[in-house]
């Protein structure tokens, strides 16, 4: 619309929370963002996660190699020069297999799936970045195959359980219990 000749255009500023035409709108929070917002929020939060997961299970892949105990300083050395490398190569892979497509509360067989693949393309990636780069000197092979195990564990275990007590709460009590005679 075009204001008509003479007509001033006025600029109203409008406090958080009221809609356009003034009414009280509620607080503003996550259910009152547009849905773009959300979405874009949730997906952050779960890359975010995933990124301090792989940290986590690199040195633990070094931690177990090592039968729980201190690793090697040389060992030790490599494991902290390779984590950028790392991290950046199995974060690329995530998110370029779709892994924040989806949300949690949905999480399903086709998302740990997604997560096993992406895993295992992300390691393979990593055992020739890590060849090319070192040589595999100070690096064990053993820990590669650790940390294709511990990466999808810690991925995939919380997002069941937040769909776990997702579900858990959206239906704990929400029948009538009954006896069938």
């Amino acid at each position: 619309l075009r204001p008509s000749a003479g007509a001033a255009i006025r600029f109203v500023h409008r406090p958080a929370g009221m809609d356009r035409v003034g009414r009280w709108a509620g607080p503003v929070n996550s259910e009152n963002l547009p849905d773009w917002v959300s979405r874009l929020r949730h997906r952050a939060t779960a890359f975010t996660h995933d990124l301090f997961m792989i940290p986590v299970a690199w040195m633990g892949a070094f931690w177990l190699r090592f039968n729980l105990g201190s690793i090697p300083p040389d060992y030790l050395g490599q494991a902290l020069t390779l984590l950028p490398v790392v991290v950046t190569v199995q974060g690329a892979v995530f998110w370029s297999m779709g892994l924040y497509r989806g949300v949690w509360r949905f999480a399903s067989l086709p998302d740990l799936l997604r997560i096993l693949k992406s895993t295992a393309l992300g390691t393979v990636l990593l055992v020739t970045a890590v060849l090319l780069l070192t040589r595999m000197e100070y690096v064990p092979r053993s820990a590669f195959v650790l940390y294709a195990i511990l990466l999808p564990l810690l991925l995939g275990g919380p997002r069941l359980a937040y769909r776990w007590t997702k579900d858990r709460r959206l239906y704990a009590g929400s029948g009538k219990r009954a006896l069938i005679v």
